[in-house]
């Protein structure tokens, strides 16, 4: 691995920016992750955070609706956005000739963002087909993502689909947009990366050329996430016309990385030991009944959201192999 180098500065607007120097790459990334995902979501908004992703490349002040799309791109870059249940990022892939213009996008859009009813209308629109064709018109759309939260927990901002139900993304107004935006969308509440071919102090100066004006503003409260342990076993089930064969998904609540980071990371050893390879223990003991099996920390990943996440079992079997042989067997 080539040498690195890193440097850290916060704004005097609270804007925290990372920058790393990465000998021998021929670009630059450049990420916003803003504190504010599926968990943040207005209870009975299910879907509006990442709803919001879409807004956010809608124009600001100084960019029109698209540009920032055609802006980068036209630079030879790359661009896109994520959101998931605590943070929503959005990055690029530039040639390092580009980062200040892609640094000015960013910080054009934090500050002056365009919420209108028509970006929204049409933002919605897109979402809803989103969601048809990831979730509703594909076997095993979302799962299990989707719906086992809501088994294994009871508090909404934890148990809801984050991808919303249509009649909660039917019901979002622009007002409510404009008030999200103000709430979470800001310096304090924002980490600014950029990583590749930069001089990091260099890099750290033309953010702060950007983004230096951006206004300061009350860091939003943690949204309550804390969750009893609930006795098992909790059962769901939906229904996947699509699917070819029937699938089990099982959850088990991990440990807080927070406060016991080492059993956390067991976790992780415990599910490439199940189902790292095909020689692992689960997936051999489970071949001989055509089960597929992975295994896995977090519904998006290892270290991916806040205390409570999931440790996940996901098998797809024949009919004739039952979702309680599947539990037994691990």
């Amino acid at each position: 691995m080539p040498k690195t180098s890193l440097q850290r500065a916060t704004l005097p607007n609270g804007l925290r920016v990372v920058a790393q120097s990465v000998p021998g790459v021929p670009a630059v990334g450049v990420a916003v992750h803003y504190d504010v995902g599926f968990r943040s979501e207005p209870y009975g908004r299910s879907g509006f955070a990442h709803l919001f992703e879409h807004m956010m490349f809608q124009g600001s002040r100084n960019v029109a609706r698209g540009e920032h799309f055609s802006l980068v791109q036209g630079a030879g870059g790359l661009v896109n956005g994520s959101t998931y249940p605590d943070y929503t990022d959005y990055h690029q892939v530039v040639p390092a000739s580009a980062l200040e213009r892609v640094l000015f996008l960013e910080a054009d859009r934090m500050a002056s963002l365009n919420v209108t009813e028509t970006n929204l209308r049409t933002q919605r629109e897109v979402v809803k087909e989103e969601i048809r064709l990831n979730v509703d018109n594909r076997p095993y759309g979302g799962f299990p993502w989707t719906v086992l939260p809501s088994v294994l927990y009871e508090r909404w901002a934890n148990a809801h689909n984050g991808y919303g139900d249509f009649g909660d993304l039917d019901k979002a107004t622009a007002a409510e947009c404009a008030e999200f935006f103000a709430t979470h969308y800001m310096p304090g509440n924002a980490v600014l990366t950029l990583c590749g071919d930069i001089d990091p102090q260099h890099a750290i100066e033309a953010a702060t050329k950007q983004f230096e004006a951006v206004p300061s503003q009350p860091v939003p409260a943690p949204v309550p996430l804390s969750e009893p342990w609930r006795p098992g076993p909790l059962l769901g089930t939906v229904r996947d016309l699509f699917a070819p064969r029937p699938a089990t998904a099982l959850g088990f609540r991990l440990p807080n990385p927070g406060t016991n980071l080492d059993a956390y990371l067991a976790h992780m050893v415990l599910a490439t030991l199940l189902t790292g390879s095909e020689h692992a223990t689960l997936k051999q003991g489970l071949a001989a009944m055509s089960v597929d099996v992975s295994s896995g920390c977090g519904l998006f990943g290892p270290l991916q959201a806040r205390d409570p996440d999931t440790f996940i079992i996901v098998a797809t079997h024949p009919p004739q192999v039952s979702s309680q042989q599947i539990a037994q067997s691990t």
